[in-house]
């Protein structure tokens, strides 16, 4: 038997004139464990949407997972509010069922003509309702899984064409730290590599933080990074981050390193930070992984090219990189 204060656990909301009504859906949703939202009219339900978009994270889902909106309600009426979510793309993916008292199919047109994604006839069964909301959920839960698989296959192409579009060391990380930031759900971001001598690291790029110029191979984060070569520091299970010591006043609430690295040889950092709790998932680690490693070998591929360089006898010129620069007439 599915356990509803498990997996199946969905945020409601409920948008209804009637207190009354309001009363008893919520009686009926919360003995299964559901958690409801209520507006009592169609401006404080577009209100409440509204404020939730402003504070939403750019790839998390957000707080509600459908809404049950009653159709004949003074002002404007539950047509209007439907309209209002399925034209906005960071709403349209929130299931709506329309609540109506009249069984008529000229309502029924109306709010499928709106967007919605189904309706109930008042009166209904307890079971009805929670049928209803059930199968929805289930739809919005498949629909998220490819629009994150989506935006997170958007990011590391992203980074990666970035990173791949010089071979400037410099620019490779400054290109792909621009990337990130476009494309990613972070909200600052520092880039670092390894400076010539091997013992420390060299700020190279950073945005949204304020991060010291050098820093030691072997303290702190980076030191670990550097040590056992994987991606560390992350946010931790008390409900605060891992942050270093020197962030503690920028207010951000957790923290991922990632090592970056081609062929077993490290050749910087990259350190991520969000202002949110809790951040950063286990997916979120394994993206930035797998975006580290393409930074990586595309910072490997511009050393070469730039040792290439150094190495090409003087009459030959330098080695033109395929950019606009190197076309140019010396």
């Amino acid at each position: 038997m599915e356990s509803d204060a498990g997996t199946y656990n969905p945020t409601v909301l409920l948008v209804d004139d009637d207190h009354a009504a309001i009363e008893l859906m919520t009686m009926m949703l919360e003995m299964r464990g559901h958690k409801v939202l209520a507006a009592y009219s169609s401006a404080q339900a577009i209100d409440l949407i509204e404020d939730m978009v402003r504070q939403a994270s750019r790839w998390q889902p957000l707080p509600i997972d459908v809404i049950l909106l009653d159709i004949m309600m003074p002002g404007a009426d539950g047509f209007k509010v439907c309209e209002r979510v399925k034209r906005d793309p960071v709403l349209m993916h929130i299931p709506v069922i329309m609540v109506t008292a009249l069984n008529s199919s000229g309502e029924k047109v109306a709010a499928v003509e709106s967007g919605a994604d189904g309706y109930i006839t008042k009166p209904f069964l307890p079971e009805e309702l929670r049928a209803a909301v059930k199968a929805k959920y289930q739809i919005k839960q498949r629909e998220e899984v490819l629009l994150r698989r989506n935006r997170e296959l958007e990011a590391a192409n992203a980074v990666s064409a970035a990173a791949s579009s010089t071979l400037d060391a410099e620019q490779v990380l400054r290109a792909s730290l621009t990337a990130l930031m476009e494309h990613a759900d972070v909200s600052a971001a520092a880039i670092y590599a390894v400076d010539g001598s091997g013992t420390g690291f060299r700020r190279v790029a950073q945005q949204g933080v304020d991060r010291p110029e050098i820093r030691p191979t072997q303290e702190g984060p980076l030191g670990r990074i550097v040590r056992i070569q994987e991606s560390g520091s992350q946010p931790g299970s008390s409900g605060k981050a891992s942050l270093p010591l020197d962030v503690s006043g920028q207010e951000f609430r957790a923290f991922v390193a990632v090592p970056l690295q081609s062929g077993g040889r490290m050749l910087g950092v990259l350190e991520v930070y969000h202002r949110q709790w809790p951040g950063f998932e286990e997916r979120d680690v394994g993206l930035l992984n797998e975006i580290g490693e393409r930074i990586g070998a595309a910072l490997q591929n511009a050393e070469l090219f730039q040792r290439l360089q150094a190495w090409a006898p003087q009459s030959q010129g330098p080695i033109a990189d395929g950019s606009e620069e190197s076309s140019k007439p010396v």
